[in-house]
């Protein structure tokens, strides 16, 4: 096996800085090499620790050693081999005793590839388990979808049958390969390898190949009971919420049961407004169902009409139990949302050694004694550390389970360390490299079509500076142009609330006076180029959240006031058309009609004078058929199918 490629910055990506430099050190202890039957390498050390490696995948190396992950052993076995057997050496051996050798000796004692190897990618060292090979056949045949991108290195995002990333640290050499499960030699490996077969021919004039070979129509939906439900609706308003629930939570379970679990859980969420609304409380918000009825309503579309986006990727899939014997964590910040009466806190995890990013969330409503502040939530324990902790910090943890992107710890020994000054170079393996890369790692699907796990998007990447920082007032909203280390630039833009003005106000201050280093964030492709709407931005002296305005280091004092704003004509055509919208799901069309006509009226005039003319003329047609059901049920649909788009 050549291990030429495995230079101390590769063994640094596959392991981890520490590792490496605790292997350094002991460069100088000398070792004895011999051979197995099978062509592995054993090397064996004056300590007794005896590493078996050269064969499989760089994680089924061996080390008697307790580590939990790859451990200093294994490294300096090779960091001994590089020295002594310089690249490109194809003979001589060392005094020292046998040495692995490259070139044609090397490939005779190889063991052969796997004659079931996906699309001929195997190599001579990767060999999969039966279990897995039959596994993996049958998926493959079955159907695949997964995005495989080459920018800069090699990755495979594989969306159908399941969703979980696979990354090639080593060129294109599987034997080197992260799956975010954590187990080598798995069956998502087995997938990716064959995703790649499939995007090679393709790699070549383009950065990020999208191959999909589900069949066509299998997600198919009908949507005449949805369409039905929804009639109900426009009909008798909101009121009947009662007669409404039982009929959507049925639809529900059966998108479901049929794999459509995007489609499903829109609907669930649907149905949490009827509750809401049932309960007469607070957190009901008509914006927030029309935008789920857009989302509904787009999905079962591109279901039903084969288009670009991924049948697979549109209807999703359920997520599938991770279970990891050990990890290390660190905080990408905090994500606050309230909607109505009910607040969230979302804190991202980045696991350092596979790239998988995971979350911990705690959610609580407000009470007529309490109005829920996120530092509450901040205080809130998961093993023992408060989510303030987590979100900053570095955790190691010996064992969890992770379903989705949500992250299960159960009673184990958590340790988490304040990070406040963020290591770059260690995090090289998993983090992008510029915003070429980010922008190559989002699905390039719409968001009312795209992913719906919380962390998709929630990336960390390097920034160079920051400029043209400027809050508005009139849209509630924080922008700056932040640029990466090549001049690429995207924009950061962050909403505020009233409960969350101190932070955007000393993310002005923080923008303008220090170099930002990192940022973390939900990133999406938009019109005007990649945004972030970040949870976490680091400068040299510590981090801050400006969403939880929390600070660990740095103390970004607050913006004495707000630059001057100008008006935002989307916004406000934006607003015009959703109020009558969400006004007749409140009423229902049956006594609404009459009221909601004029503002529609009014509305069309607003989107007009904005230039938006589909949005005009969807109020229009909207005002024209509030008397008939089923253009009714049409017009109103397109228009949330519109608003979901553009929000």
């Amino acid at each position: 096996m050549n291990l030429d490629a495995l230079t101390p910055e590769v063994l640094t990506e596959l392991t981890n800085a520490g590792t490496v430099r605790r292997a350094v050190k002991d460069a100088s202890v000398e070792l004895t090499w011999s051979r197995t039957a099978d062509g592995a390498w054993l090397a064996e050390a004056a300590d007794g620790t005896r590493c078996r490696l050269g064969v499989g995948t760089f994680d089924e190396w061996e080390c008697p050693c307790p580590a939990m992950f790859r451990c200093r052993h294994l490294v300096r076995a090779v960091l001994a081999w590089r020295r002594e057997h310089p690249t490109g050496a194809v003979s001589g051996e060392p005094a020292t005793g046998q040495h692995p050798a490259t070139g044609p000796d090397a490939a005779s004692t190889s063991p052969p590839a796997p004659a079931s190897a996906p699309g001929g990618l195997g190599t001579a060292d990767l060999v999969f388990s039966s279990r897995v090979l039959a596994q993996g056949e049958r998926l493959v045949a079955a159907g695949i979808t997964a995005r495989v991108t080459a920018v800069p290195r090699l990755r495979v995002r594989l969306l159908h049958p399941v969703d979980i990333g696979v990354r090639y640290p080593v060129g294109g050499d599987a034997r080197y390969a992260r799956c975010e499960c954590g187990v080598p030699g798995c069956v998502h490996l087995y997938l990716a390898e064959a995703a790649r077969a499939l995007a090679a021919p393709r790699l070549g004039s383009a950065d990020a190949v999208l191959v999909d070979t589900a069949p066509a129509g299998a997600d198919r939906v009908d949507p005449a009971t949805w369409h039905a439900w929804l009639d109900q609706l426009l009909n008798l308003g909101l009121g009947a919420a009662d007669a409404l629930i039982g009929g959507a939570v049925r639809l529900a379970t059966d998108w479901e049961q049929q794999g459509r679990v995007h489609v499903a859980s829109s609907l669930r969420e649907i149905v949490t407004q009827l509750e809401h609304q049932r309960a007469r409380d607070a957190q009901l918000s008509p914006e927030r169902l029309l935008l789920l009825i857009g989302e509904v309503e787009a999905r079962l579309r591109a279901l039903a009409h084969d288009g670009p986006a991924p049948a697979a990727l549109v209807a999703g899939r359920p997520d599938a139990e991770q279970t990891g014997e050990a990890g290390r964590f660190v905080g990408l910040g905090a994500a606050w949302s309230h909607v109505g009466g009910w607040n969230s806190l979302r804190v991202g995890l980045l696991d350092t050694r596979t790239g998988a990013v995971a979350s911990l969330v705690a959610e609580r409503e407000d009470t007529t004694e309490h109005l829920v502040e996120p530092a509450d939530l901040l205080a809130v324990r998961r093993a023992g550390v408060p989510l303030g902790d987590w979100a900053t910090g570095n955790a190691l943890v010996p064992r969890f389970r992770r379903r989705g992107a949500d992250l299960t710890l159960g009673r184990t020994r958590i340790t988490v360390a304040p990070a406040p000054r963020l290591d770059l170079d260690a995090l090289a393996a998993v983090i992008p490299d510029g915003f070429a890369e980010v922008e190559a790692q989002l699905s390039g699907v719409p968001g009312p079509l795209g992913p719906r796990r919380p962390t998709d998007g929630l990336v960390l990447a390097r920034v160079a500076g920051a400029g043209e920082v400027r809050a508005d007032p009139a849209t509630g909203t924080v922008t700056a142009t932040l640029t990466d280390p090549g001049g690429s630039t995207a924009a950061v833009r962050l909403a505020w609330g009233p409960r969350t003005v101190s932070g955007a106000r000393r993310l002005v201050t923080l923008l303008h006076d220090l170099p930002p280093l990192a940022v973390a964030g939900r990133w999406r492709a938009g019109e005007q180029g990649l945004e972030v709407e970040p949870t976490a931005l680091w400068v040299a002296e510590g981090v801050f959240l400006p969403q939880v305005d929390l600070a660990q280091g740095c103390d970004p004092v607050e913006a004495p006031q707000w630059p001057p704003a100008g008006a935002d004509p989307w916004r406000d055509a934006w607003e015009a058309v959703s109020q009558p919208l969400g006004r007749l799901l409140v009423l229902g069309a049956l006594r609404g009609a009459d009221t909601v006509a004029p503002q529609l009226t009014w509305a069309q005039q607003r989107a007009e004078s904005a230039g938006l003319t589909r949005l005009a003329a969807l109020a229009g047609r909207l005002r024209g058929s509030l008397w008939e059901a089923q253009a009714r049920r049409l017009a109103f649909s397109d228009a949330c199918v519109v608003l979901a788009f553009a929000s």
